[in-house]
């Protein structure tokens, strides 16, 4: 529980130096992105409501992005155990715009029971700012609990003494897996910053007793490479004065205009210059 406490103040304090989510006041919501902008730029008119809706939810330019995340959680036991505090580091790729695979390093821990390991998964989303999610993940781990070690004639806290009334040692109690299914909503409060809120069934490998809920929020920022080049192609653009270039991967060498220098014109002191005075006019007689 004080797990799940500490992560929420640590979003607290983080969404307290946030600004408002972006487009609370407009329907474009992430002009800060290349690629949404690009596809937005004009906006649809006010009488358009379908157009408005669509660039209000529209997330697809999240394709190919990377991002880290941070996430915590509280799990309901099935049996008379306490509760777990839950705590996630890890990475997150949309693989499209509507699926993402993610890895993290995982804690688990109350006052009894610590559970570290690594998990992984895989979600299927809409890709829009408020989106659903439906996903199936694993969880590998080692486990270690604290027992009571009053009678086993062994000074487990190293103060000199043995078998106190409320001496206690650490154990290795075994590997633990499991296999879960999970629902939840994201929001992107901006156009790289999501937040995350989910709810899991955690079936484990001790036996339907030991199964869980393990519900919990999140934040995620993210870095989209396509938006990223479509940046530096507009810089390329400025730099080149305006010229057109292909969008390619590969980086563009720009090539200086070429002068052309201006051709002097000669004329043929050889070709008569007709006289363009009054007293010219007159032909000679034949």
């Amino acid at each position: 529980m004080r797990s799940l406490l500490s992560l929420c103040c640590l979003l607290s304090c983080m969404l307290a130096g946030c600004s408002l989510p972006s487009g609370i006041f407009r329907s474009r919501w992430a002009m800060d992105d290349s690629e949404y902008a690009d596809k937005y730029c004009d906006g649809a008119d006010k009488s358009d409501l379908l157009g408005k809706l669509k660039q209000a939810s529209d997330a697809r330019f999240m394709d190919q992005a990377t991002g880290s995340y941070l996430g915590g959680g509280y799990t309901i036991r099935g049996d008379d155990d306490q509760g777990l505090g839950a705590l996630d580091l890890g990475k997150e790729s949309y693989v499209m715009s509507g699926m993402t695979t993610r890895a993290s390093l995982t804690l688990m821990a109350n006052g009894e029971d610590l559970f570290t390991g690594a998990d992984g998964g895989l979600r299927l989303q809409t890709p829009s700012r408020l989106a659903p999610f439906v996903g199936l993940g694993v969880f590998a781990g080692a486990a270690r609990e604290t027992v009571p070690a009053r009678d086993d004639f062994i000074d487990n806290d190293e103060d000199g003494a043995i078998d106190e009334f409320d001496e206690e040692d650490e154990r290795f109690t075994g590997a633990l897996a499991a296999v879960y299914p999970e629902l939840g909503l994201h929001f992107w409060w901006n156009s790289n910053t999501r937040l995350t809120a989910y709810s899991r069934y955690m079936i484990t490998t001790d036996g339907r007793e030991s199964d869980d809920w393990l519900s919990g929020i999140g934040i995620a920022c993210f870095n989209n490479p396509i938006s990223k080049r479509m940046r530096d192609k507009r810089a390329r653009r400025r730099a080149a004065g305006g010229v057109n270039l292909m969008f390619t991967d590969q980086p563009t060498e720009l090539v200086e205009p070429m002068l052309i220098e201006p051709v002097p014109v000669i004329m043929d002191q050889s070709i008569p210059v007709l006289d363009s005075s009054p007293e010219s006019t007159d032909l000679p007689a034949e």
